[in-house]
């Protein structure tokens, strides 16, 4: 990217072609050494955590980087967005029904009695077949 283009055409026509390529050798400097600074800025915001660079190059008392501001949304999908939900398989389709039933809460692992009372998702699973 050369620069010889901010030059004004009416300042480059007084100019005398030594200045001019003068200019022009200074603009392409410039242009090396932007390229240059966004390189070893890029190379400054690599860590451990967000690149390659083994743990042992972070030095050990480094200070984490700070946590960015919460944008005051709820997490997960927004009010409005487009629901996202994989349809089940037609009762046609359906080679066998396996019920599950869990015999303890997942929570706090007190043994259930009776059925379970409320049906939180369907599932279905696919059998891929081998080509």
């Amino acid at each position: 990217m050369t620069r010889t283009s901010q030059v004004p055409p009416e300042l480059a026509a007084e100019m005398i072609p030594a200045v001019l390529a003068f200019v022009a050798s200074h603009f392409a400097r410039i242009d090396e050494l932007e390229r240059r600074i966004d390189d070893l800025q890029l190379q400054l915001s690599k860590t451990p955590q967000n690149s390659s660079l083994p743990p042992s190059s972070q030095h050990p008392h480094a200070k984490p980087a700070p946590k960015p501001t919460p944008s005051g949304k709820k997490p997960g999908g927004q009010h409005g967005h487009k629901k996202h939900q994989r349809a089940l398989v037609s009762p046609e389709r359906v080679n066998e029904t396996v019920t599950l039933k869990p015999d303890h809460c997942r929570r706090c692992r007190e043994r259930l009695r009776g059925g379970i009372l409320r049906r939180d998702h369907d599932r279905s699973l696919q059998r891929v077949q081998r080509v």
